[in-house]
């Protein structure tokens, strides 16, 4: 890489972090409008939810390159590099891109106080038009309405679920959040919903008839069974469908994107679906969601963040126990959600647990977390670093064993960023 496209330092894009989240879409519109408006370039899927969100996206970005669009795909937060929140076609952008970005916009940035999310879903936007994307798959940061994706004139919207979460920004009931969350409803166009809860869904329901827009629900199109789901729409029906990533959660998450694809862009060829669905993985890197490391001792990896997301994990991990002793809790959380619950529901599957405190400051304190496990009757063990846990505790494990790290996306960036540097390799 020459000196004109230096590689990516992201301390400085990092720091726009202490800047904190605006509530507004005003500052991303005035960004994006000095950048040409790159969002007009391209059609786009828009994705909000309290869980699903990721996992859906991916699963759209998959089936939408088996039918041979140009795709983009924009997540978050990421897991190890921060180049992981942008891809076309699979492709991480490139840190060059991401330098020449900084350095032509660098003034601009800092005198108009934009975040660091502003900025990232600038930069996404940018690299998408500038790569040519046909199709974004474009997933919300936080809420919908005043989230700095909102900005886009989607061909689609999906909401892949509602709980309470981010209560101090989004409200206190779940109408409320739907409210926030249904914010990026257009009019005239699509919505898809979810399995969501009766008080959500008339509020996403409302909202969608007072836009004068479809309403999908996907309860409609599924048969779900242990360990498979069909598909039906019209007469489109995709037997025997299996997910290579783990949980019944994960049947809903690509039947929201084969049954949002398949209305919009009126794709009928079977094949199509299929392969987007069990390639999922080697298109999109999708990763982090029930990702077992290793069998002996058994080692997952679940980014399951708050209590819903919770709720699936420890549905999917007792069906993974039937030859494991001793399961042990690898934990963390962010302040903003709700640890009481999340533990309270981890405690049905293991009594021994191990607390990471995130350097990061929206990261739940030692001893918040120590306090709420131990009122739940948790053998509570603090972690002093990743690399602790590997060389003191899993390696003089036995066979019969089980990890499990979960609780926030960003202890499963900080696991995967140690195993890279370490190359560690496990089967």
């Amino acid at each position: 890489m020459n000196s004109s496209n230096p590689r990516f330092n992201p301390d400085e894009l990092f720091n726009l972090r202490n800047r904190g989240i605006r509530l507004s879409l005003d500052a991303t519109r005035e960004f994006l409008e000095l950048n040409g408006n790159p969002q007009n370039s391209f059609k786009s899927f828009h994705i909000a939810g309290s869980v699903g969100k990721g996992s859906t996206s991916s699963f759209l970005a998959s089936i939408l390159m088996e039918a041979g669009y140009k795709t983009g795909l924009y997540t978050s937060p990421h897991f190890v590099r921060f180049n992981e929140r942008i891809k076309v076609n699979g492709a991480e952008i490139d840190d060059s891109y991401i330098s020449n970005f900084w350095e032509q916009h660098k003034e601009y940035i800092i005198s108009s106080g934009l975040t660091f999310f502003e900025v990232t879903t600038v930069l996404g936007f940018c690299n998408f038009r500038d790569s040519g994307v046909e199709v974004a798959v474009i997933e919300t940061g936080l809420g919908g309405r005043l989230d700095s994706t909102n900005l886009l004139s989607p061909i689609a919207t999906i909401i892949t679920s509602i709980s309470l979460e981010h209560t101090a920004i989004l409200g206190n009931t779940l109408a409320e959040i739907a409210r926030e969350k249904g914010g990026i409803i257009k009019p005239g166009i699509p919505v898809f919903a979810g399995l969501i809860q009766h008080e959500a869904l008339s509020e996403l329901k409302k909202i969608a008839d007072e836009k004068n827009a479809d309403f999908y629900e996907i309860k409609r199109n599924l048969a779900i069974y242990p360990e498979k789901y069909h598909f039906y729409d019209d007469s489109l029906i995709l037997s025997d469908i299996v997910p290579p990533v783990k949980g019944q959660h994960q049947f809903i998450n690509s039947a929201l994107a084969i049954l949002s694809i398949r209305k919009v862009l009126e794709l009928q060829d079977e094949s199509v679906f299929k392969r987007g669905i069990q390639n999922v993985i080697n298109n999109t890197g999708l990763e982090g969601r029930f990702e077992v490391l290793s069998s002996s001792p058994l080692l997952i990896l679940d980014s399951a963040h708050n209590p819903a997301g919770i709720t699936a994990f420890v549905n999917q991990i007792k069906s993974q126990l039937v030859n494991k002793k001793n399961l042990s809790i690898v934990f963390t959380a962010l302040s903003d959600k709700n640890a009481d619950e999340m533990l309270t529901e981890l405690r049905t599957v293991s009594g021994r647990i191990f607390l990471y405190e995130l350097d990061f400051d929206r990261g739940m304190t030692m001893k918040q977390m120590q306090g709420i496990a131990e009122a739940k009757g948790f053998e509570v063990l603090p972690l002093a670093s990743i690399e602790d846990f590997f060389t003191s505790i899993y390696t003089k494990a036995k066979p019969e064993d089980a990890f499990a790290v979960t609780g926030s996306m960003y202890l499963i960036g900080s696991f995967k960023s140690y195993l890279q540097k370490q190359k560690q390799i496990f089967i």
